[in-house]
Formats: C-alpha cells, structure tokens, sequence
C-alpha cells in the first residue's frame, strides 16, 4: 500500500480506462498471414470505393462508370486485386459446422464469382460485350471443379444458423440465398456497369462477414441478416432505379429458369448456353440494351434527365430505344447473303452496326 506525503494511506491505483470493446475486437482482424497490410488495405479501399459508388447511385442516378475512364478501369482491378490476396490466407479444408466461416471451397468459389462480375465488366469496358457469356460460363466451370474437389456439402444451404432458427425458416432464406443466384446470373449476362458492381458487392462482402465471425465480432445470426441485406440490394435496384419492362423482362427470364431449375431440375448449362452462345453470332447481343458509350443501361433517371432537357422521352438515344421488327436492321453474315457490296459486305451489314432481338 502506497502512502501519502503527510502519512495517510493512498486509496487503490487508478487504472487507465480501456479501448473499447468493439476496437478491441477490430484489432483482432490482424493476421500474420497479411504481415504488410495487403489484403486488409484493398479490403478498406473496396468498401470505401463501394461506399462511394452507391453514394453517387443514390445521389445522381448513376455510379459513375464509364467505358474508357482509366478510374473505372483502376476501380475494378482494385476489386480484382482484393479477391486474388485472398489466396495468400491458409483457410482450412474441412469446413466448421458451428459457425459461419471460412474454409477452401467457399474461398475459392468467392474469387470465382467475383472474378465472373469483374470479368463482365472489363468486356464492357473494352467494348466486347459479345465475350460477356463466354466469361460467365468459364466463371461456373471453374466454380464446378472447385466443388468436385473441395465439396463439403453445399455451399449455403448448409450454412450454419444459429438454434433460434427454426427449420421452416432456414428453408425460406435459402430459397431466397437460391433465387438471387439465379438472378444474379441474369444480371451479369444481361446488364451493365452499375448492375454488375451490385452483384459483385454481395460476393466479396461476404468473405469479409466470414472473417467477422471468425474472430467473434458478429454472430452467425447477424451473418444471414447482413448477407441477405446485401443480397437484397439489387433487388431494390430493380424496384427503384430500372424502368418497367426491363424490370418485367429480367423478372420473367429470372423467374422461368429458375422454376426449371428447382422444379425440373434442369442442368445450368442447357439454361444458360444458348443464352451465352448468342453473344458470339456476329455480335448479336440479346435482352436489355447497354449505352456503348457508358456501358451503362437506360433507368428511369436517364429518362427523367431527357424528359428535362428536350421535353419528352421520346427523344431517348437510339441505343435506348424499344427495338420492334418494323426498325430492326438485321445484319446478316456474309455467307448467308447472296448478293454484297463492292467491298465484299452485304447491304444489311452496311445498313447497321447491331442487331437486337429483344422484346
């Protein structure tokens, strides 16, 4: 016991106050594995740049990216680069059945499916949406091997919950978890920037949820909660943002593959093929259009800024236009042709650049 100057006993040593518990907790995202910060450092980066990009979606109609902006190219190598530092984590094999966390197939699959979203969007940024399909279809092969040789049961649905769920309920929100799969697979086969970075958003978002639990920060109930929010995004994407046929449109292609899915049990590829095959006929691109300017699709706050500034919507660009078989310029492939040009091409293909069958 300490004493004071004039002699008295001093009361007990005041102890400085703690962190707090949360920034305790933070500090434990540090790993040896990630010695300089790599991994952690794109992660702070991409969900700043996330951040930033629904910001402007919310505040001016569009997140901002362009076909050739060297910021949008740097943007998505940026989320190129935070999936591939993954790889330099040792996550285990066998999976933990008590607990949402990170093991070999999950880690794989989430740099996969990133890489499907990313991929798509540099196609669109380079101006070869007709490869779209191919990198979408390579994304689920790959994704396939990773599952025939690290499968521990299935990737979701056996995705821990905690006891409070019943099982009628678990059974709902992997419908929903299924569902937004198959949409997810739409949006990046048919959509633009702005749409693709929704989906990607999910993906890589819930690696770093997994990395949260794993270190005690959230509970696998607040897993599903914040995972299922971002799921829901697009959702409200649709709701809010894309006009309503594209909206119809999307929701019924969506909704029939995946009633063949779940209830016939269709194989993928059968669904999927003939869709991404189309993209590489003389670069006939099907379903909803995209600006070859802005790589972006039109919504109703494109035409909210045409109503504005000629007075009505009928003055869209032409690439946003509704395509009807009586303005359709079909562009045939010279070999089906009987007759061409001077300089060996046929009239439709001099006639027009693109063809559009959608609806």
């Amino acid at each position: 016991m300490m004493t004071t100057a004039g002699g008295g006993a001093a009361g007990p040593q005041r102890v400085a106050p703690s962190a707090p518990r949360l920034l305790r907790k933070i500090k434990l995202l540090h790993s040896h594995h990630d010695p300089y910060f790599l991994h952690k450092g794109l992660g702070l980066m991409a969900l700043i740049h996330f951040l930033y990009r629904f910001v402007n979606l919310v505040s001016k109609g569009s997140m901002g990216f362009r076909i050739g902006d060297p910021w949008t190219l740097c943007s998505i190598l940026l989320h190129v680069a935070l999936s591939y530092s993954a790889l330099i984590f040792k996550t285990p094999i066998k999976r933990t059945t008590s607990q949402p966390m990170m093991w070999k197939e999950f880690q794989l699959h989430s740099i996969t499916f990133a890489s499907r979203s990313l991929g798509v969007m540099l196609v669109i940024f380079f101006g070869q949406q007709h490869f779209r399909g191919v990198v979408v279809l390579t994304a689920h092969l790959v994704a396939d091997e990773i599952t025939r040789r690290y499968k521990q049961g299935t990737t979701m649905r056996d995705m821990p919950f905690p006891a409070s769920i019943s099982d009628d309920m678990k059974s709902k929100i992997n419908l929903f978890y299924a569902i937004s799969q198959i949409f997810a697979v739409v949006g990046v086969l048919l959509l633009g920037f702005d749409e693709v970075f929704l989906i990607l958003f999910p993906i890589q978002f819930a690696a770093f949820l997994l990395t949260l639990v794993r270190k005690n920060i959230i509970s696998a109930g607040a897993w599903h909660f914040i995972y299922a929010f971002s799921l829901g995004l697009p959702y409200l994407y649709l709701l809010f943002v894309l006009t309503i046929p594209r909206v119809a449109e999307l929701l019924a292609i969506g909704l029939v593959v995946g009633f063949l899915r779940f209830r016939f049990r269709v194989n993928k590829y059968l669904l999927w093929c003939p869709v991404a095959l189309s993209f590489l006929l003389e670069g006939v691109a099907l379903g909803p259009k995209i600006d070859p300017k802005t790589g972006n699709m039109i919504t109703r706050w494109t035409e909210l800024q045409v109503d504005k500034q000629v007075g009505s919507p009928s003055a869209l660009p032409g690439w946003a236009a509704a395509p009807s078989l009586a303005n359709t310029s079909w562009k045939l492939p010279t070999w089906i042709s009987p007759e061409s040009g001077k300089d060996g091409k046929t009239e439709a293909a001099l006639a027009d650049d693109t063809l559009w069958l959608s609806p």
